[in-house]
């Protein structure tokens, strides 16, 4: 299976408060993993990785301030696979994705991203085991978490595809850039 690659705003986020949510029954992303996703590029060859590599050297990048909108899960329904920290969107937000997809998606003959644009922060992921009922459970909890006041600066961003070692750490950083 080929790794997938995406590159996406590097994120640091202050302590939260999750502690209603039963901690065996969900997989917690470490701090180091936390981005939000700019353009998902899935699986790539070789040499649309060195494509990829010279796209996002080229890509103008700039910095966002986005506050935190709620928890929520992703897919919406009762699938979901993701626990996320949602970001509100502003229009120069979702202008900066559309760029994105044209920038790279079409340079590098990848389908096209028919997606809302959607800021979100993964924080974890519900355990594959996890029953129908575990699931609802943890979903009501992670919905009704109260979200935080705060501001989540978007400033580094990063080409990221799958680490070698995902017990240790789901992705790695393979180019970085900080926009002015």
């Amino acid at each position: 299976m080929k790794a997938n690659w995406f590159v996406a705003y590097k994120v640091e986020l202050p302590k939260l408060d999750l502690s209603l949510i039963e901690a065996e029954q969900v997989r917690w992303f470490q701090p180091a993993d936390f981005h939000v996703t700019l353009v998902f590029l899935g699986g790539l060859n070789e040499a649309q990785i060195g494509h990829a590599k010279s796209l996002f050297a080229d890509f103008p990048a700039k910095p966002f301030d986005l506050p935190v909108k709620a928890f929520t899960t992703l897919p919406p329904g009762p699938r979901f696979s993701a626990l996320c920290l949602q970001l509100q969107a502003d229009p120069d937000w979702s202008d900066h994705v559309v760029t994105a997809r044209k920038h790279f998606l079409v340079a590098l003959n990848l389908p096209p991203e028919t997606r809302e644009p959607l800021p979100h922060i993964t924080l974890a992921r519900p355990l594959r085991q996890a029953g129908h009922q575990q699931r609802a459970k943890i979903q009501s909890a992670w919905c009704a978490l109260q979200p935080p006041e705060i501001q989540v600066h978007l400033g580094q961003l990063a080409l990221y595809t799958w680490n070698e070692d995902r017990q240790v750490r789901q992705f790695q950083e393979v180019c970085l850039v900080c926009p002015g």
